[in-house]
């Protein structure tokens, strides 16, 4: 049985808010800023498509966002507080990212979509999740809630692994959501499934989405 963890953490995300100012980011293998002077302000509830050539920063972004890495120069702002100053774990607990590589932990399907317990794993939900992101068989489902995840997620498809992250994500109901090429192993009929969900659940949260597909940015209320 998994605990419940601690809920004492420090409130970071209110509204949804970001700004970057003047931010340079920069790898150690690469003396060559892979973000340069960017200054942009996102309100509460937009929906930004993020497009690009390879290598013009937009895995940097998000990067940057996460706070796997820091800016070199300048600032980001999440409702006016410095990410860089605030409880690493408070904060990453409070957006949710959503990225083409899944991360998975060893443990039931269950534990894997909801993994704070913070909704008492109810199986319902669970369920219904699930079904809204275009699984239909609601008693398969439910029967497989108890199956055994292997660390690495080896026993499922990479389009599985996807649409257990997108349910994980919905679940935990973020007021940030950020989606990095989330939907690349996910069939189009599968997609559209999910981008129903994402507007139906994440209509007053800010969604940052890096495009693969040119139709999953088409309703974005702005292109960066």
């Amino acid at each position: 049985m998994v605990k419940e963890r601690k809920k004492n953490r420090e409130t970071v995300v209110t509204e949804g808010k970001i700004t970057l100012k003047n931010v340079f980011a920069k790898y150690a293998t690469n003396p060559n800023p892979a973000l340069k002077d960017l200054t942009l302000e996102i309100s509460p509830g937009e929906k930004i498509g993020v497009i690009g050539r390879t290598g013009s920063g937009k895995s940097t972004l998000v990067k940057l966002l996460w706070r796997s890495m820091d800016p070199d120069v300048g600032k980001i702002y999440v409702d006016s507080k410095d990410i860089t100053t605030v409880d690493l774990k408070s904060y990453r607990s409070q957006i949710m990212v959503v990225s083409q590589e899944t991360a998975l932990i060893q443990g039931t399907l269950r534990e894997n979509i909801d993994i704070t317990l913070e909704n008492s794993s109810q199986d319902a939900l669970i369920t219904q999740v699930l079904t809204n992101i275009g699984f239909t068989n609601a008693d398969f489902l439910k029967s497989k809630l108890d199956m055994k995840v292997s660390s690495d997620g080896s026993n499922l498809s990479a389009g599985e692994k996807q649409i257990i992250s997108f349910a994980r994500a919905v679940i935990s109901k973020r007021k940030i959501l950020i989606l990095d090429e989330a939907t690349a192993n996910i069939d189009l009929k599968t997609e559209e499934f999910i981008q129903k969900a994402m507007d139906e659940e994440f209509k007053d949260s800010t969604v940052i989405v890096i495009a693969h597909r040119l139709q999953t940015i088409l309703k974005s209320d702005r292109i960066l």
